[in-house]
């Protein structure tokens, strides 16, 4: 839960293994092909006093990126999200989503994790591996069959096709441009899962 939630696991001290201010938990899921795959999350975690000390720093920020819901986030946007660049689609759709949405705490998530990635990307090719979401660019079959539903206005007045896209719970999709000439991410979709090939 804490992985999803964006929170702190919490504990009893009921073993040393707990003794410890921050948890990796392991995520295994069943990719695009049907294989089982593996992430690990580092989270905070609390099992005595001196924990919430060490957090203190971190819990801070992550009262900082509370976030009531989509409107509070386009609203908040250039504070919580410098280092992204929005498409009119999207942010359409952010402004949609209501803190009782059961997609909006793991759209969220995503979203910070964007922000995470964009603002330490400086130099090189897009690295997914470094975003640390589960994402991958759409099949050559899909873009030919359906890459006007995945064509996107920018705020440059440039028509872009965001084929990469990250993949939450439920079939909801983020789709995004990874911009390596400016190392800049473009969130250019939010929503349901878009139409492919197979």
């Amino acid at each position: 839960m804490a992985v999803i939630l964006d929170g702190i696991a919490i504990s009893l001290a009921s073993h040393s293994d707990w003794d410890n201010n921050q948890l990796t938990i392991e995520e295994f899921f069943l990719d695009d092909s049907g294989e089982l795959s593996e992430k690990h999350h580092d989270v905070l975690h609390h099992s005595n006093p001196k924990h919430i000390q060490q957090n203190k720093p971190l819990i801070e920020e992550i009262n900082k990126r509370s976030v009531r819901d989509g409107r509070d986030a386009y609203e908040r946007r250039s504070e919580l999200f410098p280092d992204l660049e929005w498409t009119e689609t999207a942010l359409d759709a952010l402004k949609q989503l209501e803190a009782n949405d059961q997609h909006w705490t793991h759209i969220k998530r995503h979203l910070f994790q964007f922000q995470a990635y964009a603002a330490s990307w400086q130099t090189g090719a897009f690295n997914k591996n470094a975003l640390n979401l589960v994402c991958s660019p759409e099949s050559e079959a899909t873009i030919n069959l359906y890459a006007k539903e995945r064509t996107y206005k920018c705020a440059d007045d440039e028509y872009r096709l965001f084929t990469w896209h990250s993949k939450l719970y439920d079939a909801i999709r983020i789709h995004f441009f990874p911009d390596g000439a400016r190392h800049k991410i473009i969130i250019g979709y939010i929503g349901k899962h878009l139409p492919t090939a197979t």
